[in-house]
Order: C-alpha cells, then sequence, then structure tokens
C-alpha cells in the first residue's frame, strides 16, 4: 500500500486539500448558485472555512476553465492605499488594469485583485460606485465568463456594502448594463450584523433583493468530524477509536478550527508526530486542556476579536448565569456581534458558548 503524503494542520488558516487535513465537498449549494448565475451571500461565524470553500473552488474552476474567477479578500485598513493617493491616482491605475486585462487569463485575473480591493475600499465615500465600472470592464473583456468571490466583505462596513450593492442594483435594471455585469457574484463574510443594521435604517428591500441568495456556513456534523479524524488516522497512523471520536465532538461542537486545532495538540503535543499509538478520549482531553491553557496560533486572534465591548458583556453574562441567561438581559445587537465572531451559538435556544473549548478559553481569559 502506498504511503500516504504528509499533510498538515491548517491552524486557522485557508487549507487545500493536497496539503491539509480538512473535509471537501462542503456548503456544495454554492457552486449550484455559481453555475446558475446568480449573486448570493454567504454568512458565517469566524473560521468556518468560508475562505477554503471559495478560494478552492477559484482555484478548481480556472484551472478546469470553469470560467475565469476572481477571488479576493478584503484586507485590514493598512493593507490598501491611502484614500487621498486612489483619488489623485484613479485614471492611471484604471488605464493599468484595462492593458493587465488583456495580457493572460488567469494571471491577469489574480493580479487585478488589488485593483478592485482599491476601488471598494474608495468607494465607501463615493456615490457613484468605481468598482462596478470597473466589473463591467473586466465581464467584457472576458467574454462575460467572469466570476468574482468577495470575502471578508464585513470589513468594507455597512457603507462599503451599501454602496457595492446599490451599485449593482442600479445596473441589473438595465437588460444590456446587465449583460456585462460578472455572471456571478458571491459576497461572504460575517455579514449578518452588518446586514440587519441596513435593514434596520430602511433601505430600499431593492438593494438586499440584489443578493438573491443567503447561505449560512455551517460547523462540522458529526459525520464530517468523524471523517476528519478517519483522514488524520490514515494519513499519520494514528487512529481515533470511538470514544476519541465522541470526545472530539464535545470538546469542540463540531467548530472547524477546534476541530484541526484538537488534533493537532494531541498530534505535536501528546503523542509525538512520528508514534502509532491509538488516539484515546483521554488524549483528546489532555489536547484540549493544553489548548485552552496557552491559547497558540488563531486562538489568540480569536481572543483580540472577543476584547470588544458587546462580546465581553455577553461572555461575562454566560458565566454569571450557566444555568441560562434571563431573557431580555442582553442587548441583541451584542448577541448577534458574538454569534458571528463564533463565541456563542444562538439557535433558537437561549444563547450559550459555542463549545467547552471557548467556554475555558474565555473563562480563564476574563
Amino acid at each position: 500500500m502506498a504511503k500516504m503524503k504528509r499533510k498538515e494542520f491548517g491552524d486557522g488558516e485557508v487549507c487545500f486539500p493536497e496539503r491539509h487535513f480538512m473535509v471537501p465537498g462542503r456548503l456544495p449549494e454554492a457552486r449550484r448558485l455559481v453555475d446558475e448565475r446568480k449573486y448570493f451571500a454567504v454568512d458565517g461565524a469566524a473560521k468556518t472555512g468560508k475562505s477554503t470553500v471559495f478560494e478552492n473552488m477559484a482555484n478548481e474552476m480556472n484551472a478546469a476553465g470553469s470560467g475565469h474567477v476572481l477571488y479576493c479578500k478584503v484586507g485590514w485598513r493598512n493593507d490598501v492605499a491611502p484614500l487621498g493617493q486612489l483619488a489623485d491616482d484613479d485614471l492611471k491605475l484604471a488605464e493599468s488594469l484595462d492593458r493587465d486585462s488583456r495580457s493572460s487569463e488567469v494571471d491577469a485575473i489574480k493580479n487585478a485583485a488589488e485593483g478592485l480591493l482599491e476601488k471598494i475600499q474608495y468607494d465607501r465615500h463615493r456615490r457613484d460606485p468605481l468598482a462596478i465600472t470597473w466589473l463591467k470592464k473586466m465581464s467584457s473583456k472576458l467574454d462575460n465568463k467572469f466570476i468574482l468571490f468577495l470575502d471578508r466583505a464585513e470589513i468594507l462596513g455597512g457603507l462599503g456594502l451599501l454602496n457595492f450593492m446599490e451599485g449593482l442594483a442600479s445596473a441589473l435594471k438595465d437588460e444590456e448594463e446587465k449583460k456585462r455585469l460578472p455572471s456571478s457574484i458571491a459576497l461572504i463574510g460575517r455579514l449578518s450584523p452588518i446586514m440587519r443594521r441596513l435593514r434596520a435604517y430602511g433601505y430600499p428591500t431593492g438593494v438586499f433583493n440584489v443578493l438573491g441568495e443567503t447561505l449560512t456556513m455551517p460547523d462540522f456534523s458529526q459525520d464530517e468530524v468523524e471523517a476528519y479524524c478517519s483522514q488524520y488516522g490514515e494519513t499519520t497512523g494514528q487512529i481515533f477509536n470511538e470514544e476519541a471520536i465522541k470526545s472530539v465532538w464535545r470538546w469542540t461542537e463540531g467548530h472547524p478550527c477546534m476541530v484541526d486545532a484538537v488534533a493537532c495538540y494531541a498530534n505535536q503535543f501528546i503523542l509525538g508526530e512520528k508514534s502509532k499509538r491509538k488516539v484515546t478520549g483521554d488524549v483528546i482531553d489532555k489536547a484540549a486542556a493544553l489548548l485552552i491553557r496557552y491559547r497558540s496560533g488563531f486562538l489568540k486572534e480569536f481572543l483580540e476579536l472577543f476584547a470588544q465591548p458587546g462580546p465581553t458583556r455577553v461572555a461575562r453574562a454566560l458565566l454569571a448565569f450557566p444555568d441560562g441567561v434571563p431573557s431580555g438581559y442582553l442587548e441583541e445587537e451584542d448577541v448577534e456581534l458574538s454569534a458571528a465572531l463564533g463565541i456563542l451559538k444562538n439557535d433558537g435556544e437561549a444563547p450559550r458558548f459555542s463549545n467547552p473549548i471557548f467556554a475555558g478559553l474565555i473563562s480563564d481569559y476574563l
């Protein structure tokens, strides 16, 4: 039997099937909507695999010639050019992008991502979105086989998203203009808090109807946790017994990054990378305890996101009322933001921590 290639743990970053332990084939509805030429949103808590799904889909579609897919991720403010510089250089930038788009196909699209993000950032301060004009030009030059996946869209903020959707809504009203737009657009991110606020402000519903459907990125199911553990065991030789799989579920409740992190700690700190011992429930319990204690890797980023007034208020209430927070005690906006960050689950029952690892991390942090 051929030896399987050594794989890596994701550590909260985008995962690729040839390199990382991961569960492939998640959110299949997204590819259906792309093939149906739809505009849609993908909402989900932090670190649930949204970026992994869409960057891999973009790579696969570009490699197969199924379209010209631009996957781009909105950066923090220090990742984009100053607004004043954009205003001065905008015409030169547009000319440069037009020249680039006449060169090779996939490479030109990837190289154009920075220009699109700059325009969208600049659009937050304009009423006539430059990004929409840019998208029309790119789509026309690529024979209307242009597809856009815009990740971390929440960083644009309410005004940026509103301007972008208003620009799309305006263009879609004209049949000729509509033909010049990308065939499919996906806005991806922790979108529910921003969308709720925009709707509450009373903006016309036509703006939101641009995104015909909103998909929710779920955590792993119990079957997917078992599939991850099986892949890990086949690759490393450290086979999970039934007790260990149940322990992974109990500690993580299927949060993808937590599943990966517990397996990583079991492999690197409890068993050792070269060991062929079985993974037991006791091993997973020890790995989870270490994870809570050391807060390494992406968990530091998680705690930085958590350290905002709203999520902190929610966490203190959850710790103060272990049997359930009284109805009306928490502000709805605080609960929604905490759920978007992945800190708690608010699935129709009383709000609660997403999983015991998050509960332990936050309890120690506070």
